[in-house]
């Protein structure tokens, strides 16, 4: 929630965050968390519903930004269509469904700072990471996953 906000100031600073899905204002954005998956699938179908019953707030895009972890990019996009197919879910408006998704994760982004990721890790997680690919040196975008698959865990602590 702090790293979109601030990625899209960059990309699109015309375009603010409002308050409320509700918001009329132009030229501005809603976010919210789905709290990860599967409850992200149920959350997007529900998005794609107000905004089918609210056209006069004139959504042009929902972007849903998805992490791929062990099904890949399009893998992950394909479940969440397969999700919305199967109940029957459209949006009818002009709005555009827009599915991004982060190879792996999102944290993967922040590995690719060179001030995150110590030169000589006390944790031993993070060695074992480390020894499976390297971060340092290779992009963390194209990082493999490395058996046993652990969700949710935290590699920013204990580094």
């Amino acid at each position: 929630m702090k790293l979109y906000p601030a990625w899209l100031s960059f990309l699109l600073p015309e375009v603010k965050m409002a308050n409320s899905f509700k918001s009329e204002e132009n030229n501005c954005y809603y976010m919210f968390c789905g709290q990860g998956i599967p409850s992200t699938y149920n959350h997007v179908a529900n998005a794609i519903k107000d905004i089918n019953a609210r056209p006069e707030l004139n959504y042009d895009y929902l972007i849903v930004c998805l992490d791929g972890e062990n099904l890949g990019v399009e893998g992950r996009k394909q479940k969440l269509i397969n999700y919305l197919n199967e109940k029957q879910v459209e949006l009818v408006s002009k709005c555009r469904l827009r599915i991004i998704v982060q190879n792996a994760c999102v944290e993967t982004w922040f590995l690719g700072n060179r001030k995150i990721v110590r030169s000589n890790p006390n944790g031993e997680y993070l060695k074992d990471y480390l020894q499976h690919y390297n971060v340092k040196i290779d992009d963390p975008e194209l990082m493999p996953h490395k058996e046993p698959y652990k969700p949710g865990h935290n590699f920013m602590n204990p580094i």
